[in-house]
């Protein structure tokens, strides 16, 4: 196998950096300017709770694919991209080093433990409230560890197989069992039963979402994997940059054509990460990969991306500070730098403008943190 590279690829990092920005610092912006301003306003005569052609693309909806539906598939996507520079270099002979499981253990630490900071309620310190796994955060723990250990298969078609084994893992007794319905669909039932089954008896909280988490964990893998292996597409030996950005996108133009083909029997929804939704959400991150690498790592055409590449280096970061409970440090501070505009240019706009405000916190933070990595 292919582990390691001369140069660490830009692509990766320009579509992690477009991705966590799009989260969060552009979503804010268009809300508040949609809610504030009246920006995209919603059509006369449309249901109660309908946002409208433009802003339903940044609402999450049962049964239905929407813009906001890619990022979280693509952040889990994208780890699996970086993985093989993350522990490539900590095998010796394709065999893992002690280095290769201090790191595997300590990544998949630290996002579980920033996974329940985020949504596991870790720090309301009372053990009824704590949801064990409950985050975006988590789910790439997961995936990290499948990615990880079919790493260490030798025969690459063993490991770009595995992707299809655990999505038929998953698939199938989904389509057997159960329903499509929120309640009804085999991975809740499964999630129902872990949940009272393990965290219950452990004193931990009993409350569920419409997502499924460790039912869920083979479709997990099914995207880090898809990650992993579109590095190694990029990074083999013996092809011209173009030859590989055409690969991948033959990959993802395929993987999105199944996730198409698959929507008369199987229902696109991203609650439960259907095969028909994963498929189309690896088959654009695919897509997308494959056209940033050939501009930025074949043309070279860099210039201005640095502040996506800023997000794209310290991903993690900007999602704490944003899109956690430790929102209330950049948004009670941009309230604050803000408070003046309701009274100079009125409610709307104050709403508008102090989310611009919490993007340029954010972004400062950042810039602040790889100085101090630097150092």
């Amino acid at each position: 196998m292919q582990t390691t590279t001369k140069e660490r690829l830009y692509s990766l990092d320009l579509l992690r950096g477009l991705d966590i920005f799009f989260l969060t610092v552009f979503c804010g912006i268009a809300w508040a300017a949609h809610e504030g301003l009246g920006l995209f306003p919603v059509p006369a005569g449309t249901p109660e709770g309908y946002f409208g052609p433009v802003m339903e693309q940044l609402a999450h909806r049962w049964g239905q694919f929407h813009l906001i539906d890619i990022v979280m598939p693509m952040f889990i996507y994208m780890c699996g991209a970086a993985i093989p520079f993350a522990l490539g270099r900590r095998l010796e002979n394709g065999r893992p080093t002690a280095a290769f499981w201090r790191h595997l253990g300590a990544r998949f630490a630290l996002l579980w433990f920033c996974g329940l900071i985020a949504q596991g309620n870790l720090l309301s310190l009372e053990p009824s409230k704590i949801r064990v796994f409950d985050n975006t955060l988590q789910t790439i723990a997961c995936g990290y560890v499948i990615a990880a250990l079919v790493m260490l298969i030798r025969r690459r078609w063993v490991r770009w197989l595995m992707p299809v084994a655990l999505a038929l893992v998953y698939t199938v007794p989904l389509a057997v069992h159960g329903d499509y319905t929120p309640s009804g669909n085999l991975a809740h039932l499964v999630e129902r039963w872990i949940v009272d089954s393990l965290c219950v008896p452990l004193g931990f909280s009993s409350k569920l979402t419409d997502y499924t988490w460790f039912a869920t964990i083979p479709m997990f893998g099914v995207m880090t994997l898809l990650g992993m292996i579109s590095t190694e597409i990029l990074t083999a030996q013996g092809a011209d940059g173009t030859r590989k950005a055409l690969r991948l996108g033959a990959l993802g133009a395929g993987t999105l054509a199944l996730g198409w083909a698959t929507y008369p029997f199987i229902p696109s929804i991203k609650h439960i990460f259907t095969l028909t939704f994963t498929a189309q959400a690896m088959g654009w991150c695919m897509l997308a990969l494959a056209a940033l690498y050939y501009v930025t790592d074949v043309l070279r055409f860099r210039r201005g991306l640095g502040l996506f590449i800023l997000f794209g280096q310290f991903a993690l970061t900007a999602y704490m500070l944003v899109d956690t409970p430790l929102v209330a440090i950049t948004s009670t501070a941009a309230k604050t730098v803000s408070q003046g505009f309701a009274h100079l240019f009125g409610k709307g706009w104050a709403v508008f403008l102090t989310s611009i405000v919490q993007g340029a916190l954010v972004t400062f933070a950042l810039i602040v943190r790889r100085r101090l990595k630097s150092r």
